[in-house]
């Protein structure tokens, strides 16, 4: 007999994006309450993200507007990047997600240009474009217990369009 694995996280994640997406609010580099529906919401980027319930109590938020995001990622207009905060205080945190917005004419230009691009795209309005990068492995000692939290945390591409919404 095959063993069947079923992953519910495409499931719950589309129940959260189904919950009112207009409260609570959160601004800057800060820890937001976590709850099983819990979004962050950056009306400034135009944007929500549904928040893993396996994020709770494990990551920091780090929004940057204007010149504050361009030091982030160049010709970018907002840089929202989810931080994980590892157990072990002497390790730095590292990128979870970062989502950026950039003007049409900029990110068109990014394209063009030689070199590896910022993300993959999520969204698009007007003339704004959004994108978003998750990172491409763990940073942690394989077996530690950061590495396993970290991984537990990770997402997948199809995850973070899941759960990023244009407001």
């Amino acid at each position: 007999m095959r063993a069947i694995t079923v992953t519910a996280v495409p499931l719950v994640l589309g129940l959260v994006l189904a919950c009112d997406r207009t409260e609570p609010r959160w601004a800057g580099p800060q820890q937001p309450p976590m709850s099983a529906a819990a979004v962050y919401d950056s009306p400034e980027a135009g944007f929500t993200f549904a928040l893993p319930p396996a994020w709770q109590g494990g990551y920091r938020i780090d929004a940057r507007h204007g010149g504050d995001a361009d030091r982030v990622a160049p010709r970018s207009r907002h840089a929202v990047t989810f931080q994980y905060v590892p157990l072990a205080s002497a390790v730095p945190e590292q990128v979870l997600l970062r989502i950026l917005a950039f003007g049409r004419a900029d990110w068109e230009a990014i394209v063009k240009a030689a070199g590896p691009q910022p993300g993959m795209q999520v969204g698009e309005r007007a003339d704004v474009v959004y994108v978003a990068s998750v990172p491409q492995g763990n940073p942690f000692d394989e077996g530690s217990a950061d590495w396993k939290r970290y991984g537990a945390m990770a997402l997948s591409p199809d995850q973070v369009r899941q759960a990023f919404a244009l407001r």
